[in-house]
């Protein structure tokens, strides 16, 4: 007799990301694509927009159904740069910088890893630049 296993299940774990876990191997699998929306924690406009960029791509009635995972960049409430690094995921990564009057002001202001947040943007820059699976 076949013993019958759950379906799969979402299971947040990184921020507004979701890894679909596979019951059925034990894998994860990934998502195709990610967008990753970096921003100036202390920029409530840019906040807005990258809500409204992740609302726009998941809530999309034409193609019901349309999940692209998102995150936003990590926010300790210090509003510093945090590391710079790219979501792992999926296997690729659309990140989405957006640059307004508060990073701009910001862009040189040293958090505690010694990274400015126009360091941070460089950075994210380089990592993307490094792999051709990610822009």
């Amino acid at each position: 007799m076949l013993s019958m296993q759950a379906p799969p299940a979402w299971s947040t774990s990184f921020g507004d990301v979701k890894t679909l876990r596979c019951g059925y191997w034990g894998a994860e699998m990934k998502s195709p694509v990610l967008v990753q929306f970096e921003f100036h924690p202390a920029s409530a406009d840019a906040a807005s927009m990258a809500e409204y960029l992740r609302t726009v791509i998941n809530d999309d009635a034409a193609v019901p159904g349309l999940r692209i995972p998102t995150n936003f960049t990590p926010d300790d409430y210090s509003f510093m740069p945090p590391e710079p690094r790219l979501s792992d995921e999926a296997d690729r990564v659309l990140v989405v910088l957006l640059a307004d009057d508060q990073l701009v002001a910001h862009a040189r202001t040293v958090g505690s890893g010694g990274i400015t947040w126009g360091d941070y943007a460089v950075k994210l820059r380089e990592l993307c630049d490094a792999s051709p699976n990610h822009r």
